[in-house]
């Protein structure tokens, strides 16, 4: 990989790009030390090499003393945005709703961070934009943006200019794919220049983990959020080479994390606690192929005698009876039989005190469907928790989700969906099963 600083007058933040071939040990030395007071330096990952493996970069982040953000409030504009072609819209704003209550970001808190950002407001800016804006024109209209929403000029402000498709500022997708920085006619408050990510192709993301065109809007983003949380101002937590939580774990190690809000791909971030990268303070889905991407490696059923449950994994870009929720895979199955099921089984040999947590979206092939969902501890005995479900076709997939706390030795975690005899198909999709705690 290398790694290019050059001055600025404007003052822009860590830019996120793909990683290029190359030593851990190059990308870490080859960027240089921040320009002068008054300016601030573009930081730019080139784009992804055919062939070329993302490598993580050791050592740790140095607290620099500069601030961090706290409580931060994030504000997106969507700038002169006439049409949505990829969803990218609402796919970030759901994205944004949920991801500060996940162990994924609580990954800040070690550097005296506060995870827990709220999406304060979004706007619709109907302004027209030239088809590539220059970052001064990216910070005016931030500066927009934070007189629309009354922002004030604390340091825990976010304010993410999103451009429609088609319109970016020059270098996306073959410079870098977004980048942050602090407004320069607002002291403390930053910004994030966020293009449209699809229009980038894999370059930025798109496909890279479920499939679907969105996975770089969340990867790109919230490697952003995770280093404007720890460095706002670019003079709080990076590391000798000048890389900040993000740039350390870009593009290795790809997944999706649960949410109420559904599941999105992200990266991982750099741990000093674990001196790695990681999906969170509590460890990645421990499900195999959580979301049926033309594979169910570690799903199986459970069929009493006598009984059948019927299962296919569908790919709706192959042709399918109902939509999938991520991607293109989904599971659908249906039983005759009392206790026919779909579950996987995942070892953990774990004592009491032990706290899971297992999620769902579920929805219906056609009608109605309901049955119950399960998260089971066995050992000696069997413990469980579930909760029913009932979903419907007309009203899509709707998210579930269960916590089980460890009661006594167990040496299995199974990962359960019962559904109702003869009670219609179900459908299932963006399985996850974290430990949190």
């Amino acid at each position: 990989m290398t790694k290019k600083w050059t001055t600025a007058v404007a003052a822009l933040g860590l830019a996120l790009g793909l990683a290029a071939a190359g030593s851990a040990q190059a990308q870490a030395t080859a960027a240089a030390a921040p320009a002068a007071a008054g300016h601030a330096a573009t930081h730019q990952l080139p784009p992804h090499r055919p062939g070329a493996a993302p490598s993580v970069i050791t050592g740790p982040l140095l607290n620099h003393g500069g601030p961090v953000q706290t409580a931060p409030q994030i504000y997106v504009d969507y700038w002169g945005w006439g049409s949505d072609p990829s969803g990218e819209q609402p796919y970030l704003n759901r994205f944004l709703s949920n991801v500060g209550t996940t162990p994924w970001l609580d990954t800040v808190n070690q550097y005296g961070a506060g995870a827990n950002p709220v999406l304060a407001g979004t706007w619709s800016d109907p302004a027209g934009l030239p088809a590539n804006p220059s970052d001064a024109q990216i910070q005016a209209e931030a500066v927009n943006a934070a007189n629309h929403f009354g922002t004030g000029t604390s340091v825990n402000v976010q304010v993410v200019v999103a451009t429609p498709t088609g319109h970016s500022t020059p270098g996306f997708g073959t410079q870098w794919c977004a980048y942050h920085g602090a407004v320069a006619a607002l002291p403390n408050v930053t910004y994030t220049d966020l293009p449209y990510m699809s229009d980038a192709g894999s370059a930025c993301g798109a496909g890279s983990v479920t499939g679907s065109a969105l996975d770089g809007v969340s990867i790109v983003e919230g490697h952003e959020l995770a280093e404007t949380i720890t460095d706002p101002l670019l003079n709080a937590w990076i590391d000798a080479g000048g890389n900040e939580i993000g740039d350390k774990c870009a593009w290795s190690g790809l997944s999706t994390i649960p949410t109420a809000g559904g599941s999105f791909a992200v990266q991982p971030l750099w741990s000093n606690a674990a001196n790695g990268c990681v999906l969170g303070t509590n460890n990645p889905n421990l499900l195999s192929a959580p979301t049926f991407e033309q594979n169910i490696t570690g799903w199986q059923r459970l069929v009493p005698q006598g009984g059948i449950v019927n299962w296919v994994n569908y790919n709706t870009a192959a042709g399918a009876p109902a939509p999938a929720h991520d991607g293109t895979g989904y599971l659908a199955f249906n039983t005759n039989i009392g206790g026919g099921s779909v579950f996987q089984d995942v070892p953990v040999n774990i004592g009491p005190g032990g706290v899971y947590q297992a999620t769902v979206w579920l929805s219906s092939q056609s009608g109605a469907a309901s049955g119950t969902f399960c998260l089971w501890g066995l050992g000696s005995s069997n413990t469980n928790s579930c909760v029913a479900y009932n979903v419907n076709s007309a009203t899509g997939y709707q998210f579930f989700q269960v916590v089980y706390h460890v009661p006594q030795q167990i040496s299995t975690l199974r990962f359960q969906v019962y559904p109702t005899v003869n009670g219609g198909t179900t459908d299932m999709d963006t399985a996850g099963l974290v430990r949190i705690g």
